[in-house]
Formats: C-alpha cells, sequence, structure tokens
C-alpha cells in the first residue's frame, strides 16, 4: 500500500468514529493527549498521553489498537487517571505498522477518543552497496500541534549505540555509511514535548553484488627490478581496500593487500622483474569484506621481461628479445625500444608494432655500457616498462691501418714484399693480393699471419723480368671482414729500350707514404755496383754514355733504385728495387777470303772476332787432303801460309774456329781461304 493509499484509509476510518462517538455520546468526555508512540529496542511500544487532572467520575483509560490493516479493538485498561504510559509488549516484532487511540472513560459521562498515533516503520533499500535509502510513514492523520516539525535519523554504531546522523521535515532519506551495509539499522524519532519518539529499527540490508576488481593501467619494473604497479580506482563505491594476487609456476597467491581504495600505486621489492616474467591480478575487498568473484584473473597482467641480449660480435649489433604485455587498457599500440649509454639518460632508438617481439641496435662503440627496456602504450599513452638487460660491450678491436713497405724484385724470380700492420688490434688475417698494372682485377696471393714487426713475404709466382706489379692488402677484423686496405705499392721493371745505345727505361713506381724522390741507376762491372746517374720522380729513363764503349767488351748488369722522400709514418725512408737488366755484347766474327804472306796488308789469316772469350777458343787450318797444317788456340795468333818453315804453294785451303761468346755460346764457323803467292 502506498503512503498515500495509507493516509487515507486512517483519515476515513477518524472519520467514522467521529460520527460513532456523536451518535454514542450526549455529552463530550474528557479527551486525553496521546502524544507518544515509541518503539524500544526489545520490540515493545510505548504509549504516551498526558494523565487528566482530578477527572470527574474517571472510570478507566481504554486503549485501542489495530496492527496493520485490522480493526481497532480494545487491548487493555488504565484504571489509574494519573499514569501516563502504557507499554505494548513485543508489538513491534512483527515490523508492521501498529494504531493506536484511547477513550477515557467516565461515569455517567460518554466515550471520548485521542488523537491516533502510528507506530513508524521505516524501510531501507539498498541501492549501490554503498547507499542506503531510508523511507517512512507519518506517525499520525495529523500532525500533533506540540511537535517538532522534523524526523530525526539515526544510524546504529556497533550493537546498541545509537547516533543522530541528520534531521528531515521529509519523510525520505539517503545516507552513505560508509561500512558495510550488511551491518548498518536505522530507526526514526521524532519530537512531542521535547520527549522523543523511536521508529522500529531497519532490518539489515544484504549486499547486493561483490566489487569490481580495478582497472590496472601498468605493471612495470624499474631500474633495479621492483615492479610498479599502477590503477584506476576500483568502480564499486563500497570498495574498501584492494589484494594482488601473484601467479608463480601456475599456483596463484597473494602477494599482498592494499588498505585503502584511495590507493593507485604500488611498489614490490620482494619480486625480480629481471629473473623473468610474472603474473598478477587485482581484486577489490568492500565493505563487508567480500572479494571480486573472479579475483581479477581474465584481466591478468604480466611484466614484460627482457630477455639478456644477444651480442653479434660479427655484425655489430645486438638483439634484443622480449615477453609481450598483456591486458592493456585500451588495446596494446606498439612497442618502445629505450637505450641507456654509460648510465645516462633512456632515449628511444626504435618503435615496433604489437605483434613484434624483438628488434637489433647496431652502432656499437668499444668499452660501452649498454642498458635496455622496453615501454608498451596505448594510443593513449598509457604505458608500461619492462625490466632492464645490460650488457658491457667489448667490441674487439678492429685493425686501423696495414701498410706495404716496399715491393723488391730479388734474384729476378720473386718480389719480396714488407708489410707493417696494426699490432694492437685483433686481426684475423693479411689477405695479400696482386694485380697488373691496368689494375682490372687483383687475384689473392696468400693470406699472412700477423704479427708485431715487419712482415716480409716473397711472391715467386711472378715473372718481374717482364712486367711490373701492383700488389695490395687487406686486413681481416676478429670475424674475418675486410676492414681496412693498404697503400697500394707497384714493383719497378726495368728494360733495355735500345741495346744499341744503352737506353733504359722502367714503370713508375708508386705507393710511398712518404712520396717519391728520385731514381737511382746503378751498373755493375766486376760484380760492384756503382751509380752511374739519378732522374727525378717524373722521369723514367736514362741512357749510359758509357755503353756503346763497354758493351763490346763485356756483359753490362743494370738496376733502378726508387727512392722515398722523407720518412713515413713508420719512421723509415725506404727503397724499392727494380729487377736486374743483362746487357750483352753483340757477337762478331770476321774471317777474309783470300790473304797474301807478301802483302802490305792481311799477311797473316785469322778471324777478326768481338765479344769472345779469349781463354777458351781453337784455329786450325786444313789441306785438301784434311792434313791440319796449323792450329792455335790463342786469338792473337794467325797463320802466315807456312808449314813448318815452309811456304806453301798458293791455293785453296779449309779453316775451322770454335770460340765461346762472352754470353757463354759456343760458336763455330768453317769455310775456305785462297791463299796468293
Amino acid at each position: 500500500m502506498s503512503v498515500h493509499s495509507h493516509m487515507k484509509f486512517w483519515f476515513s476510518l477518524v472519520f467514522t468514529l467521529a460520527i460513532i462517538s456523536q451518535d454514542l455520546f450526549s455529552q463530550t468526555a474528557p479527551v486525553v493527549d496521546l502524544y507518544g508512540c515509541s518503539v524500544q529496542s526489545e520490540a515493545d511500544i510505548v504509549l504516551r498521553w498526558i494523565p487528566l487532572t482530578s477527572p470527574v467520575g474517571f472510570s478507566s483509560y481504554d486503549i485501542y489498537h489495530a496492527a496493520g490493516s485490522e480493526s481497532f479493538s480494545r487491548i487493555a485498561s488504565v484504571s489509574n487517571s494519573t499514569v501516563g504510559t502504557w507499554t505494548h509488549t513485543d508489538a513491534a516484532s512483527d515490523n508492521i505498522v501498529h494504531r493506536y487511540y484511547i477513550l477515557t472513560v467516565t461515569s455517567g459521562n460518554p466515550i471520548s477518543p485521542s488523537d491516533t498515533l502510528f507506530s513508524i516503520v521505516p524501510v531501507v533499500t539498498n541501492i549501490n552497496d554503498y547507499t542506503a535509502d531510508l523511507r517512512w510513514g507519518d506517525y499520525g492523520p495529523e500532525p500533533h500541534p506540540q511537535a517538532e516539525p522534523w524526523f530525526y535519523i539515526y544510524r546504529e554504531k556497533g550493537a546498541g549505540s545509537w547516533i543522530l546522523i541528520d534531521s528531515t521535515a521529509g519523510n525520505q532519506y539517503t545516507d552513505i555509511p560508509g561500512v558495510c551495509i550488511e551491518s548498518v539499522r536505522y530507526r526514526i524519532s521524532w519530537r512531542v514535548y521535547n520527549n522523543q519518539n523511536f521508529s522500529q529499527t531497519t532490518i539489515p540490508m544484504e549486499d547486493i553484488a561483490p566489487p569490481l576488481s580495478p582497472s590496472i593501467d601498468s605493471v612495470s619494473a624499474d631500474e633495479s627490478g621492483q615492479i610498479l604497479f599502477g590503477w584506476q580506482q576500483g568502480t564499486s563505491p563500497d570498495t574498501k581496500e584492494y589484494i594482488i594476487f601473484s601467479n608463480y609456476n601456475g599456483i596463484w597467491d597473494t602477494l599482498c593487500r592494499i588498505p585503502s581504495a584511495d590507493i593507485t600505486s604500488y611498489m614490490e621489492s620482494g619480486i625480480n622483474a629481471a629473473n623473468g616474467p610474472r603474473i598478477f591480478s587485482m581484486a577489490s575487498i568492500d565493505l563487508c569484506g567480500n572479494t571480486t568473484a573472479d579475483l581479477g584473473i581474465p584481466r591478468l597482467v604480466q611484466t614484460m621481461w627482457m630477455a639478456p641480449v644477444e651480442h653479434h660480435i660479427c655484425e655489430h649489433s645486438i638483439e634484443l628479445n622480449w615477453t609481450s604485455y598483456v591486458n592493456m587498457p585500451e588495446g596494446l599500440a606498439g612497442y618502445r625500444l629505450m637505450v641507456s649509454t654509460d648510465n645516462g639518460p633512456y632515449l628511444p632508438f626504435d618503435t615496433v608494432g604489437a605483434d613484434s617481439l624483438t628488434t637489433s641496435f647496431t652502432n656499437l662503440e668499444h668499452n660501452t655500457l649498454y642498458k635496455f627496456k622496453v615501454v608498451a602504450f596505448n594510443n593513449s599513452e598509457i604505458t608500461s616498462s619492462s625490466s632492464v638487460a645490460a650488457i658491457h660491450v667489448l667490441q674487439p678491436k678492429p685493425p686501423q691501418f696495414t701498410y706495404i713497405r716496399y715491393a723488391n724484385v730479388e734474384e729476378n724470380r720473386k718480389i719480396r714484399l714488407a708489410i707493417v700492420n696494426d699490432s694492437t688490434a685483433q686481426t684475423a688475417g693479411l689477405i695479400l693480393q696482386r694485380s697488373d698494372l691496368d689494375q682490372l682485377y687483383f687475384t689473392t696471393v696468400d693470406t699472412l699471419i700477423p704479427q708485431s714487426g715487419l712482415i716480409t713475404f716473397a711472391d715467386s709466382l711472378v715473372h718481374p723480368t717482364r712486367e711490373a706489379y701492383i700488389y695490395r692488402v687487406l686486413a681481416l677484423d676478429s670475424c674475418s671482414a675486410a676492414v681496412v686496405e693498404s697503400n697500394y705499392s707497384t714493383s719497378v721493371w726495368l728494360r733495355l729500350a735500345d741495346p744499341a745505345t744503352g737506353l733504359l727505361e722502367w714503370t713508375p713506381h708508386q705507393g710511398f707514404e712518404g712520396g717519391l724522390s728520385h731514381y737511382c741507376i746503378q751498373r755493375r762491372l766486376g760484380g760492384i755496383w756503382q751509380q752511374i746517374g739519378e732522374t727525378s720522380n717524373q722521369e723514367i729513363d736514362f741512357t749510359d754514355i758509357e755503353y756503346p764503349e763497354l758493351i763490346p767488351l763485356q756483359s753490362l748488369e743494370y738496376r733502378v733504385i726508387a727512392i722515398e722522400t722523407a720518412e713515413n709514418h713508420y719512421f723509415t725512408a725506404d727503397s724499392v728495387f727494380s729487377n736486374i737488366i743483362v746487357a750483352l755484347p753483340t757477337y762478331r766474327m770476321f774471317i777474309p777470303t783470300a790473304f797474301s804472306p807478301r802483302s802490305t796488308i792481311n799477311q797473316v789469316f785469322k778471324p777478326v772476332m768481338l765479344s769472345v772469350d779469349a781463354n777458351d777458343y781453337y784455329f786450325a787450318i786444313f789441306n785438301r787432303f784434311g792434313q791440319r797444317i796449323f792450329e792455335s788456340t790463342s786469338t792473337e795468333e794467325g797463320w802466315d801460309g807456312t808449314l813448318n818453315g815452309d811456304r806453301l804453294k798458293s791455293g785453296v785451303y779449309a779453316y775451322y774456329v770454335r770460340i765461346l761468346t762472352v754470353t757463354g755460346k759456343y760458336q763455330e764457323e768453317r769455310g775456305m781461304v785462297t791463299l796468293v803467292e
């Protein structure tokens, strides 16, 4: 029944009683002032009225009662006119409205009814586990003329202890108790003549639902591996505290309790995030001690674990891998990679999509401390940071230089190279390569083992008397990658351009770090080298002016030496030696066809020779019968046309000559000569 219908019923009842009273009584009897109807804590209802003063013919106060919608009936009579209270024992235990009025009975006078009073039964409703909606009816059909215009609201604080929390002129009140709603009870009071009348006590409310878990914004790791939780406050208004759960090896356990719903962050130092990913959930605990039903597990979060970095020395890079972030609010947008160098600030160096869990960091510096972390983010820039992975990069020092000091021709059969390498670096090898002068294609000669000091190598797979060669060296780092190229160093190829004049030409030298100063030209006679001239660094030819005079008598040897201008970085001023060329005299022999001992010329018959070895010579004359009539081993001795001192007749005779040329070859000549007497 609504409050409006309820009041209409009672107004009709009072009006009926008034008509009955007029019919029953012809005279007006005294009317008692019923001003109190108060429910006690034991469920008794106490009525209070003002006793009549010396009533004439007083008989009794008859008390009438109706429970709920029942009809009134007399339940008691008070025969003492001075009594102003009466207790209806255990009347309020049924939790319904009880109505009362009093009839004053006097002898010889009609009965006069008092005003009707109601017990108040407030009804409280749990709106949202946090707010109580309190409603109640009036204490009678009409306000008592001496009553205060207020209802006073009391809330129980502990068993049997009540506190006044507010007052209102209406019949409704909303309260936020701030404690478990199941433990809250209310009662209403109204005052007449400074006396309080209390309502029944409300029935405890029921907690409607367990609280919702808070929304975890992020779970991050700091530099030391501590885990920082951040969350939005729980949406359930009766949330009192939070509880964080940890999952380790599939087992859920309580990590900690957060004692206030106003706290939105927590730092956990008992778990090191650098040891691996950890899973957490978070639940709310309400004022009644209820916990989020699913413990927040469907909305679990997982720390991002930056795995130990993988240093790829030969690629000069670091590979980074991390675990995914789970349940990012509004969805994960991607990962931002951060690096700190030598404990400096973290700076971003890469951003990858939400599906990527790996990246690489390049451009490493030797002897540098790198720290890495990954930051997950959404489109609202809510972020979460991973644990930190660090590495002190000791990159093997690559070679910084390699240098060919010289490429000297030795014994006209090989080229001797001298090489300097960076002995302070970790060098895997030195690749020696060779090309002809056009530099179209370098072939590998050998891979040399690095060492401190000067490295020498003899290249014997060459023809240094035919051509010049260009050499270079590639220095390999510890990963066998060619990182440094040396200077280009050339051998010098010398040739006799004109055997008639002694014109020498050679290929230019290149490769001196200190620069080319000049060329020295040397000639060897009798096993001794002598310098016979110099040319500038731009001139690559020279003529031996003594050559025509010397060459008929003996072979001549020549070589050219390229001279470095000044000391290079390796504190040397080097020289490069060419091949040795040998200028051989041209073998010549003239034999007359006739001679006459009586003539003033050609009186003796002998060969005229150039460039022969006088120590290995044989000359013989034969008659027509093949008899040897003359022989000699001296180049100075000839045949005078005699045999044992006797002149021979004119005629034709045969000769035989065998000589050894200065070039080491034997020559034989046979022929006929005419003797003229």
